[in-house]
């Protein structure tokens, strides 16, 4: 997830070099704490409040490009949209996985073709895929217009 984002925080911010450091470095460094949670947790503590937080800074992200473009311009619209399409793929991902669903409703059905980590999978894969969309619309209509008063 922190690697697709990182077009979006190139040109999101592409006229802020700061910001552009700071959310690559505390994304990069919040991903890094939470694998390494992750790796030396206990099996017992659950691993989704911890992946919660690696999404919280993308979500972070798309409210502080938001407000920075201004809630009234069109760069910011395009920031909702790519943002709501591409964390909605990776919501209803999450959401498969953590349910079970269908495997713990019909016991025994999914257990090789259907099952929530398929899921999990497929929507997580559209979700990079819209993100590389998000990027092309990002480079064309955001940097497009930022690289003009930069």
């Amino acid at each position: 997830m922190w690697g697709s984002n990182i077009p979006m925080l190139y040109y999101g911010f592409y006229c802020d070099y700061v910001l552009q450091i700071v959310y690559l470095g505390l994304g990069t460094a919040v991903v890094l704490m939470t694998w390494l949670y992750l790796m030396f947790s206990p099996p017992t503590i659950p691993s989704m409040p911890v992946l919660l937080i690696v999404a919280a800074v993308g979500i972070l992200q798309g409210f502080h490009e938001f407000f920075y473009h201004g809630p009234g311009s069109e760069q910011s619209w395009i920031v909702v949209e790519c943002y709501i399409k591409s964390w909605s793929c990776y919501g209803m991902g999450a959401a498969f996985f953590a349910s079970g669903f269908p495997e713990s409703w019909f016991p025994g059905r999914f257990d090789f073709i259907g099952h929530s980590h398929m899921f999990w999978h497929v929507l997580v894969t559209a979700g990079a895929f819209v993100q590389y969309d998000n990027a092309h619309i990002y480079r064309d209509r955001i940097a497009g217009a930022a690289a003009a008063v930069c």
